[in-house]
C-alpha cells in the first residue's frame, strides 16, 4: 500500500476552516473547498422520485458512500460501456408508428437491459459475499427505473428519457467500484479466489465479468469523491453513531493509491484546553494514522485570517503499529510547526493563502462588498437574490411601456427559448452565476462555450430573459424562492409519466433472470462482434454523415438537378461501405442533393439551409480550444484542453475531422482524444509545444528493402523475412508513431502494437527530428516526431526493382520501379477508397489482400498499379474534396 504525499497532480492534504467549520482533507481540490465546503450543505435525502443526477460535488450519506466511487470523468466508451456513449442528438430514437410513440431502438434497449441485469446481479453477488466491514447500503433506482425501455408520445422526451436513463447507470458503476476497492482491500485470508465465487454466485462468463472489472476496477480513473459528515450525533448514545461504519472504508481510501479525494466534515469544534482531541467519536483508523484535527491544530486553524484556513498535512516516515489489522502504513502529520501560515513560500500553503499574514483570533467576516464581472449586468456587492428582484421590477416597467411590436418580439423570442436549445451565433446570450469567495458572480459565458456549460444545467436551472435576450444558469435556481422568475416550459421536459406500454417486461432490482439476449454469453458475443472492426460505420446510414459533414436530418426535398446526383453506389462508398443498406428513396434523395450541393459549394450559402445542420456555423467543443494556421500553405488546426492547456496538444490537417471531433465532443482530455482518432484510424499529430528552433536531424539505423535485380518478384519468403522486420521496428520505440499515421500505415502498425502502446504521448526526440508546425498569430510552435522515408516503405514492404536502363539521379546510377506489398501512404490518400477514416470498405480490402498473400495468388504491384488498383471510384475524392471546403468554410465562419 502506497499512501499519498501531500499533492499529487494537484491534489492536497490537510485541514481546512471554512467559517467556523472544520474539515480534514484528503486528494482534495482548492476549487471544490472555495466552491462548495463554503456553502455547508447537507447530505440530500434519496427519494425514489426525486433522485439526483449531480454526483460531481456532493454530500456523501453513509448508506450512499458508493457514489463517491463514480468516476469523475466519461467512462461510456469501450466495449462495455461503450453502449452507453450517446450525446443527445446522436440517440437511436426511432417512431414506433404514429399511434405508439417513439422509444429507442430495440437493439439499443436489449443491450443496455443486458447490461443492466448483469450488473445488478454482480453487484448483489458481491453484496452477499464482501466480508469486508462497510456502510449500510441503499441503491439508487435502477437504470430501468428511470424509463429507457417505455414509449414516449414525443422524440423530445423519448430523448430526455433516454439521456438521464444513462446517467441512472452511473450510481451502479459506483456501488460495483465500492465492492471491487473493499475486495482489492481485504483479501481473503482464507486463500478462497472470491472472483471465482462472484462470478459463480452471479452466473455471468468470466470474460463478462474482467471487461467489467477492467473498467470499474481501474484505480488510476480519478472518482468523484464526497464530503464525509462526521460531526456528532445530536441524539443520546453518539458512541453507536452508524457514521464510524465508514471506518474502513475511509481509512483504505486514504492508506492506498486511489484519487478519491475526502472532505471529511467535524463540524464547529469547541477547543477545549484540557482536551486533546475532539469529543465525537472518531473511526478507528483515522484516530490510528492519525488523521484527524486535533486541538492544537484547530486552534492553529483559528489563529488564521480569513472565511478558509488551510493547513497542510504531508506523509512521515514513521509506521503506524496500532493500525487496525496491522497494515504497514505511514503516519500523518501537520507541517504547521515547519510551515506555518505567515510563510509565503510554501508551494501548497499559497493554494488557499489568506489575505492578511497577522494572526487574529478568529476569522474575519465576510465583506459586504465584492468585485463583479464588467457588463454583465450585476452591480457591485449586489447579490444573486437582489440582482433578479431589481430586474424584475425593470422588466415589470417596460411590460406596461412597450407597444404592440415591442410585445410581439419579445413573446416570439420567449417562444423560441421555450424549445431549451443551445443559443446559437447570433441568439441569445449565455451568463452562469459562478460561486467565487462566497458569492454568485454573473459571469458570461462566452458563445464558443455555450454547448459546453448548456448541458451541465437542467432546464430547470436555466432563466430565460425575453426582454434582454439573455440566459441565466444556476445550480442553485432549483431552490430559490419565487422572486427569481421562472424559465419557460422545455420541451426537453417530461411533462408527465407516459401511459404508453413498457417494450420490455417489467422486472426489479431484486430479479436478475437473464435469458436470450440479456445474458452475459449474448451481450460478449454483440461486444466481439464490435470489436471485430471496431471502425465500423453506424447501421443508421444518416447517422454518420451527420456528424461527419454536418448533414441534417429531415424530410423535406429541397429542388435540384435530378441528373448531378451521385448514385446509390457513389453514396455508399462515401459512406465508408458499399454493401451499407440505404434508406428509402425520399431520405436518400435528400442526402444525395445534400452530397451534390456539397461538392459544388463555393460558399454555405450554395447549400439548402435546411440541409445543413445550423449549429455547425459556430465552434461547439466543450472541453477544447480549436486554433487555425497555415503549414506549408494548407489550412492545419491545433486542438488542445480549453480549462488547462498544458504543453500538449492535437494537430490535424484535415477540417472534415476538426468538426467531427467538435460534434462528438471526443474525450474530456487528450488522451481520450487520441483514443477516439487512433480507433478510426484517423490522421493526426500529437505534439509538444516548443520554442521555435532548427531542428537537429539524427539518421535513425533502419533496415530496408533497396535494390532486386530486374525481373525479380518477391516469394514467401520475402514475405517472411517483411513480415519480421517490419513487426520488429514497429515493436521499437520509434514503431508507435505509426499509429498517428491513419490509413493503411497505421492499420499495418495495429497489426503489432494496441491503441494503448504509447501511441499518446509525443517522443522525446520531437523537436530534434520531427515536424513543426508554426501558429504566427498565436507565437507557437507544434512538434512531432515523424517517421523516416525509410521507415515508411519498411512498414509497407517496399522493394525497388532494376527495369534494366540507366538512371544518373538514382543510386548505383540504375532506374528502378517501385513494387511493395502493401499501398504507400500517397497512393491510398488519394485513392477512392479513402473516406477519411479506417472504414468497412478499407478493412475489407485489408482482409481480402491478407488472405491472397497467404494463399500465394498476388503480385507485388507498381505505384501506377497501386493507383489503378485503388481507383474504386474515381468520384469518391471529388466529394471528398467539397466536403472538405465547406467544412472550411464552416470553422471560418466561427471565427477561426
Amino acid at each position: 500500500m502506497i499512501p499519498y504525499c501531500s499533492q499529487i497532480n494537484g491534489y492536497i492534504n490537510g485541514s481546512v476552516r471554512c467559517h467556523q467549520e472544520i474539515y480534514m482533507v484528503f486528494a482534495g481540490d482548492a476549487e471544490f473547498i472555495r466552491n462548495v465546503l463554503l456553502q455547508g450543505k447537507e447530505a440530500p435525502a434519496i427519494r425514489i422520485d426525486t433522485a439526483s443526477m449531480d454526483f460531481r460535488s456532493h454530500f456523501v450519506l453513509p448508506d450512499t458512500a458508493y457514489t463517491m466511487f463514480i468516476p469523475r470523468h466519461d467512462i461510456f466508451h469501450g466495449p462495455l460501456f461503450g453502449r452507453l456513449g450517446f450525446k443527445y442528438h446522436t440517440l437511436p430514437v426511432v417512431c414506433y408508428g404514429d399511434e405508439e410513440g417513439w422509444a429507442l431502438h430495440p437493439d439499443v434497449i436489449d443491450e443496455w437491459r443486458a447490461l443492466e441485469l448483469n450488473m445488478c446481479a454482480v453487484a448483489g453477488a458481491m453484496n452477499r459475499r464482501c466480508r469486508s466491514e462497510r456502510p449500510r447500503i441503499i441503491p439508487y433506482p435502477a437504470p430501468y427505473r428511470f424509463g429507457f425501455e417505455k414509449k414516449r408520445y414525443t422524440e423530445v422526451t423519448a430523448r430526455r428519457v433516454a439521456m438521464k436513463s444513462i446517467q441512472g447507470f452511473l450510481p451502479l458503476v459506483g456501488q460495483l467500484g465500492l465492492f471491487f476497492f473493499l475486495f482489492a482491500a481485504s483479501e481473503d485470508l482464507s486463500g478462497s479466489n472470491w472472483r471465482s465465487d462472484v462470478i459463480s454466485d452471479a452466473k455471468v462468463h468470466p470474460a463478462w465479468f474482467d471487461e467489467l472489472e477492467r473498467v470499474v476496477g481501474d484505480w488510476t480513473l480519478p472518482r468523484v469523491g464526497g464530503v464525509v459528515d462526521l460531526r456528532p450525533a445530536k441524539t443520546p448514545h453518539s458512541e453507536y453513531t452508524p457514521k464510524t461504519k465508514m471506518d474502513f472504508l475511509l481509512g483504505s481510501i486514504i492508506t492506498f493509491d486511489i484519487p478519491l479525494p475526502l472532505y471529511l466534515r467535524f463540524g464547529d469544534i469547541d477547543v477545549d484546553p484540557r482536551e486533546s482531541r475532539p469529543h465525537n467519536p472518531l473511526p478507528l483508523t483515522l484516530e490510528a494514522l492519525p488523521f484527524f484535527p486535533d486541538n492544537e491544530e484547530i486552534q492553529y486553524l483559528k489563529q488564521i485570517p480569513g472565511v478558509i484556513a488551510f493547513s497542510q498535512w504531508e506523509v512521515t516516515n514513521d509506521v503506524c503499529l496500532n493500525y487496525p489489522g496491522n497494515d504497514i502504513v505511514k503516519k500523518f502529520r501537520s507541517r504547521r510547526e515547519i510551515a506555518p501560515f505567515p510563510m509565503s513560500h510554501s508551494p501548497v500553503s499559497n493554494v488557499l493563502q489568506p489575505m492578511s499574514h497577522s494572526p487574529v483570533s478568529r476569522a474575519s467576516p465576510v465583506s459586504p462588498w465584492f468585485a463583479v464581472e464588467k457588463y454583465s449586468g450585476q452591480r457591485a456587492g449586489e447579490e444573486m437574490s437582489k440582482f433578479f428582484a431589481r430586474r424584475n421590477t425593470a422588466n415589470e416597467g417596460r411590460r406596461q411601456t412597450e407597444n404592440a411590436e415591442q410585445r410581439a418580439a419579445h413573446l416570439q423570442r420567449e417562444a423560441h427559448a421555450a424549445k431549451g436549445g443551445v443559443p446559437g451565433n447570433k441568439g441569445a446570450k449565455v451568463f452562469v452565476w459562478m460561486l467565487v469567495a462566497g458569492h454568485r458572480i454573473r459571469q458570461a459565458a462566452g458563445r464558443r462555450n455555450y454547448s459546453a456549460c448548456w448541458d451541465e444545467y437542467s432546464p430547470s436551472q436555466r432563466i430565460y430573459d425575453s426582454f434582454r435576450d439573455e440566459w441565466d444558469l444556476c445550480e442553485a435556481f432549483e431552490h430559490t424562492d419565487s422572486n427569481i422568475p421562472e424559465s419557460p416550459v422545455s420541451d426537453y421536459d417530461d411533462g408527465g409519466i407516459d401511459d404508453l406500454p413498457s417494450l420490455l417486461p417489467e422486472t426489479n432490482t431484486t430479479d436478475f433472470t437473464r435469458v436470450g439476449p440479456h445474458t452475459s454469453e449474448a451481450d460478449l458475443q454483440r461486444i466481439h462482434g464490435i470489436a471485430a472492426l471496431p471502425n465500423e460505420i453506424d447501421n443508421d446510414p444518416v447517422a454518420s454523415p451527420s456528424l461527419r459533414f454536418g448533414y441534417a436530418v429531415g424530410v423535406t426535398q429541397p429542388a435540384f438537378a435530378t441528373s448531378q446526383l451521385p448514385s446509390n453506389s457513389t453514396v455508399a462508398k462515401i459512406l465508408g461501405n458499399k454493401d451499407i443498406n440505404l434508406p428509402h428513396t425520399p431520405t436518400l434523395n435528400r442526402l444525395k442533393i445534400f452530397f451534390a450541393q456539397s461538392r459544388k459549394a463555393v460558399s454555405l450559402q450554395m447549400i439548402t439551409s435546411d440541409l445543413l445542420e445550423a449549429t455547425e456555423t459556430r465552434l461547439l467543443c466543450s472541453a477544447m480550444d480549436v486554433t487555425a494556421f497555415d503549414h506549408r500553405g494548407t489550412p492545419h488546426y491545433c486542438i488542445r484542453e480549453a480549462d488547462e492547456p498544458g504543453r500538449r496538444c492535437v494537430v490535424v490537417s484535415s477540417a472534415i475531422t476538426t468538426l467531427e471531433i467538435v460534434r462528438n465532443e471526443w474525450g474530456s482530455d487528450m488522451q481520450g482524444l487520441c483514443e477516439e482518432l487512433l480507433s478510426r484510424g484517423i490522421a493526426f499529430k500529437f505534439c509538444i509545444l516548443n520554442p521555435c528552433l532548427p531542428p537537429l536531424r539524427i539518421e535513425h539505423s533502419t533496415p530496408h528493402y533497396d535494390y532486386r535485380p530486374k525481373g525479380y518478384k518477391p516469394d514467401k519468403h520475402d514475405y517472411a523475412a517483411y513480415t519480421d522486420n517490419r513487426d520488429r521496428f514497429l515493436a521499437s520505440s520509434r514503431g508507435p508513431l505509426a499509429l498517428r499515421y491513419g490509413g493503411i500505415v497505421a492499420r499495418i502498425a495495429r497489426s503489432v502494437l494496441g491503441l494503448g502502446d504509447g501511441a499518446f504521448h509525443p517522443t522525446d526526440e520531437a523537436a530534434d527530428n520531427g515536424v513543426s508546425y508554426h501558429d504566427i498569430h498565436g507565437e507557437e510552435t507544434c512538434w512531432d516526431a515523424e517517421l523516416t522515408p525509410d521507415e515508411i516503405d519498411l512498414i509497407c514492404g517496399v522493394y525497388h526493382v532494376a527495369t534494366g536502363q540507366r538512371d544518373i539521379h538514382s543510386p548505383r546510377n540504375r532506374q528502378t520501379t517501385i513494387i511493395s506489398w502493401w499501398p504507400r501512404p500517397i497512393n491510398f490518400v488519394k485513392s477512392g477508397i479513402n473516406v477519411g477514416w479506417w472504414s468497412p470498405a478499407c478493412e475489407s480490402f485489408y482482409q481480402r489482400r491478407l488472405a491472397q498473400i497467404a494463399n500465394g495468388q498476388t503480385t507485388l504491384p507498381s505505384q501506377i498499379e497501386w493507383k489503378n488498383n485503388l481507383r474504386f471510384d474515381n468520384k469518391v475524392p471529388l466529394y471528398m474534396e467539397g466536403f472538405e471546403n465547406c467544412a472550411r468554410m464552416m470553422l471560418k465562419d466561427s471565427g477561426l
